[in-house]
């Protein structure tokens, strides 16, 4: 077939509408034999077969581009998973320092972009700190300037919720700087008020799951990770500081 007109004199008269010819399927059916030249892009047929003579059909349906990038891939998103356990220094005067107690957390991260990740997770630890009387407020204030000092020891859940920025990352070592804000749930809290007066005895109190602080704390902080070798773990080290 060329320019939609039969040139082969030994196949019988075309049936069809040959202006119509353009960009669709064509079959030819004679009585013993069947030649059909299709459109790759097009796999739908209408056939009517009449015997001994040679039908076209077209496709009612017009074919359609598509464009598909297989090279595509989809984005992984990263996640690790942590575990975080060392010192923690309590003070109510200055930021180094104090008294020591411990801290035991876990600590999931979501990379949101190469270089940022959100973290959230829960810490465990007893905050040990020693204040002056006159750093509390109290509703007499009589008992405020008749306190020398307070010993505190408390049990606290933390959940923090902080943007980690990667720094610096070389071959097995990398770099990143974290801040947000840290929730604090008082598990059990124990106060000893010491007094000016010798001769007054100390005063202590206890409270259980009355105080919670939402947000209330700033956290920031430095890790150096390095990368242990074919594994996908790493160890690392991460001073902090949080300020109510």
């Amino acid at each position: 077939i060329e320019n939609n007109n039969v040139i082969k004199p030994s196949l019988p008269p075309l049936v069809a509408d040959s202006q119509n010819l353009s960009n669709s399927s064509i079959a030819l059916l004679t009585a013993n034999k069947q030649i059909a030249i299709s459109n790759p892009i097009q796999n739908n047929f209408a056939i009517e077969q009449i015997p001994n003579k040679a039908v076209i059909a077209k496709s009612d349906i017009k074919p359609q581009e598509r464009s598909i990038d297989k090279n595509k891939k989809t984005r992984k998103i990263p996640i690790s998973l942590a575990i975080n356990v060392g010192p923690d220094f309590n003070s109510t005067e200055a930021v180094i320092g104090g008294r020591t107690s411990a801290s035991l957390g876990l600590s999931i991260a979501v990379g949101v972009t190469k270089k940022v990740s959100l973290q959230t997770g829960l810490n465990y630890g007893s905050k040990n700190y020693s204040a002056k009387g006159y750093e509390y407020t109290f509703s007499n204030p009589n008992v405020q300037s008749s306190i020398e000092s307070i010993q505190a020891k408390c049990k606290v859940l933390e959940v923090p919720l902080r943007v980690s920025y990667n720094a610096f990352e070389k071959q097995n070592q990398s770099i990143e700087l974290n801040g947000g804000l840290s929730s604090y749930f008082m598990l059990r809290e124990g106060y000893v008020y010491k007094y000016k007066d010798v001769n007054r005895n100390d005063r202590t109190r206890e409270f259980t799951n009355e105080n919670q602080h939402f947000l209330s704390v700033l956290d920031l902080s430095a890790t150096y990770n390095i990368k242990l070798k074919n594994t996908k773990m790493a160890l690392g080290i991460e001073p902090y500081v949080k300020i109510p």
